[in-house]
């Protein structure tokens, strides 16, 4: 997002705690504290592998029903938002959930992915903005911690108008900076399955082409339709961009359309993957008008479960 944090903040405000450890070991444990809240249920399961590889195991549950079957013959419609809210402060140096929460409600999404989501931070008041965020739109909310940060936690965040949605994946990227994905199941207004996955890749280029092959990595294993999106610090043209597409569809059409900065937006590193392959068409995508909330614009994207691409609608 910046190229020096330092500078935009006037401090190291991404700096690690002196007694935070991440060194990827070969006896890495990715168990979360106790205390540690991602609205889990009892029986989950973070299936992080002993050694680190990124593996998913062959038993990985995803609750598939017994009578799952793909129904394309009517309007099965997705709409989406992935935002990145700087911590819920604008441009404006304002921090103002209920002016990001109208932002959402405005557009009437399925399901939102927010990116820089602080829970009981200092910096912001000690608030649970995932909580906050999901409540002023009347969502079921989700939170994925990255790294511990002014007594708090910072991550990403999911909020779904589907009460019967379901954390599946919380698992750490790589980083100077930590980074994670969160991923949840829901369903869409039929009831068909699909996974939504959140995340904010990091802004050294080495650790985002290995945090690529590790999502990519995990996408292969997981039986539902899938779609990522995110801040992923990247343009179209870049290696880990490219890395995506192996195993990614991009919902960009001709062109893929500025995010950063907000206020005169001239760079697209917010995006929106679906997979498998050939089985999302794009309805429309396109950036909404909201300059001040945060410094990235939000991305929203309507998709349809289908097997043939349809025109893309800008507008």
């Amino acid at each position: 997002m910046f190229n020096n944090y330092n500078n935009y903040y006037g401090q190291d405000a991404y700096s690690m705690p002196n007694n935070y450890n991440y060194n990827m070991s070969n006896n890495l444990n990715y168990n979360m504290p106790n205390s540690y809240n991602c609205n889990m249920p009892n029986n989950n399961n973070y299936i992080m592998p002993n050694n680190n590889n990124y593996n998913m195991p062959n038993n990985y549950n995803y609750n598939m029903p017994n009578n799952y079957n793909y129904n394309y013959a009517k309007e099965d419609i997705i709409t989406v938002i992935t935002y990145n809210i700087r911590h819920g402060v604008g441009l404006d140096n304002k921090l103002d959930l209920e002016r990001i929460a109208n932002v959402v409600k405005a557009e009437n999404p399925d399901v939102v992915a927010f990116q820089e989501v602080d829970v009981k931070t200092k910096r912001t008041r000690k608030l649970d903005e995932s909580k906050i965020l999901g409540d002023l739109a009347g969502f079921k909310s989700f939170f994925g911690k990255s790294i511990p940060y002014g007594g708090g936690e910072y991550g990403n965040a999911i909020i779904t108008r589907d009460r019967n949605a379901v954390l599946i994946n919380h698992f750490p990227l790589l980083g100077k900076e930590p980074r994670c994905l969160l991923a949840i199941q829901s369903r869409t207004k039929m009831g068909t399955p699909f996974i939504f996955a959140c995340t904010h890749l990091c802004l050294d280029e080495t650790n985002r082409i290995k945090s690529t092959e590790i999502i990519n990595n995990w996408v292969r294993r997981v039986p539902y339709p899938t779609i990522l999106v995110g801040d992923m610090n990247c343009k179209t043209d870049s290696i880990p961009y490219k890395k995506f597409l192996k195993v990614w569809d991009s919902t960009w059409g001709a062109k893929p359309l500025p995010t950063f900065p907000a206020n005169k937006p001239k760079t697209a590193i917010d995006h929106c993957l679906t997979y498998p392959k050939y089985k999302w068409n794009v309805k429309e995508i396109k950036v909404i008008d909201e300059k001040v909330a945060s410094d990235h614009r939000p991305l929203k994207i309507t998709l349809k479960l289908g097997i043939k691409k349809e025109i893309i609608s800008y507008l």
